[in-house]
């Protein structure tokens, strides 16, 4: 897939993809890197940038060797406290010695840095709307920053529908796109080569046990405590026991491991923390359940399905928009310990209905959530920006 000779402007197009993310595995870096692979060529070249507090960022090492792995071009900025201004200047720098056209942030800060380098270098900005968080005060001033320094883009992508019903994202309409993510049919999520029994026999399963997995942050937005207290609401199926995988860390982490204990369900819900092959949990569940208050495009929720893992979620964000209700998962209201609960129980105790959301699920993947199709849409963005860009080339030119 090419920008054609009409359309660039007379050289590769040099995209700087910047990013902000603390580990390899959070979904809009897998989002970044998975594109790149698939849209690098001789028409289009990225240069991925991320934010270090060091050289001894214990992040950095993992982000080398997975953009290495996957042939992108990686480099970081070194930020130390709230030094904004030096890595404005690092970057503007970068811009000029890559010779960069287009700029592309995921995330709060890059968004705030690519709006400046887009006034000071003139620019066409793409900016990326990923699923956001409200876990404290700071983080929802974050979120309102974000969204006024998107009304200077040039173009707006959302990863769901619903987010472009929100008030601010309504003003940039016309210069909005909606791309949900995607996912690797081949490799959707990143396991290791233990087999299912030895995830069950980490957790401490018995042989009739059932076990449902959540993967994702531990914070707030995730109701991963709705999905303890529909544990509470005894839910085993004839003659078994549920068990609950949660793979994953965040500041919930404390909270929820009281409200297990306050509930007597220590033996039962297993903080497994933060995982390198999540994949592997998937691939020993008997459902996934995603018992999110707010989500923008779950990647946890493509990953089950193109694995054949029947799927509980609620009905919020984006969700909707990637699960078929009653064909690829049963999807509930948020906050509903009850209505969670029944959903469970049914996928659990109905056999048929397990086998065929697994199936639907795999199958939707397949048609409507693939690799290919998120890339041609993303495509289109860059190539809407070519007349900009040759606007640009010929004024400096002249």
């Amino acid at each position: 897939m090419a920008v054609t000779d009409a359309e660039r402007p007379g050289r590769p197009v040099r995209v700087l993809v910047l990013v902000a993310a603390r580990t390899i595995d959070a979904g809009p870096v897998k989002g970044c890197l998975q594109f790149i692979r698939y849209l690098s060529g001789s028409d289009l070249v990225f240069h991925l940038v991320n934010f270090r507090t060091g050289e001894k960022d214990p992040k950095v090492d993992a982000f080398i060797r997975a953009a290495a792995a996957a042939g992108v071009n990686l480099e970081f900025v070194t930020q130390k406290g709230r030094g904004y201004f030096a890595l404005a200047r690092a970057l503007d720098a970068i811009v000029r010695r890559e010779g960069i056209d287009i700029l592309q942030s995921h995330g709060f800060k890059p968004a705030v840095l690519c709006a400046w380098l887009r006034f000071r270098r003139r620019l066409p900005w793409v900016c990326f709307s990923h699923g956001a968080t409200a876990e404290n005060w700071r983080v929802r001033v974050y979120n309102v920053v974000e969204d006024f320094a998107r009304l200077f883009a040039d173009r707006s992508v959302f990863v769901a529908e619903a987010q472009r019903h929100r008030l601010l994202a309504r003003l940039t309409r016309g210069r909005s796109r909606v791309i949900h993510n995607a996912v690797d049919m081949n490799a959707p999520a990143m396991m290791s080569t233990s087999s299912v029994a030895d995830v069950r026999g980490q957790l401490g399963l018995e042989p009739h046990d059932r076990l449902a997995v959540a993967v994702g942050r531990l914070s707030p937005e995730k109701g991963l405590d709705v999905l303890i207290d529909a544990l509470a609401l005894d839910i085993d199926p004839p003659e078994q026991r549920l068990h609950i995988a949660l793979v994953g860390d965040g500041p919930e982490r404390n909270r929820l491991a009281d409200r297990v204990r306050r509930l007597h369900l220590d033996t039962r819900v297993h903080l497994v923390g933060h995982s390198t092959v999540p994949g592997d949990y998937l691939v020993a569940a008997d459902l996934v359940v995603l018992p999110s208050r707010s989500e923008g495009i779950p990647n946890v929720a493509l990953e089950a399905m193109a694995l054949g893992r029947p799927l509980v979620a609620t009905a919020v964000g984006g969700t909707p928009e990637v699960v078929p209700d009653g064909i690829a998962g049963l999807l509930v209201p948020s906050d509903n310990p009850a209505a969670l609960a029944a959903a469970i129980r049914r996928v659990l105790t109905e056999d048929m209905l397990a086998a065929r959301l697994g199936a639907g699920g795999r199958a939707h993947a397949a048609a409507e959530l693939s690799v290919d199709a998120r890339c041609r849409q993303l495509h289109a963005v860059y190539t809407e920006l070519m007349p900009q860009l040759r606007a640009l080339e010929g004024e400096h030119s002249a």
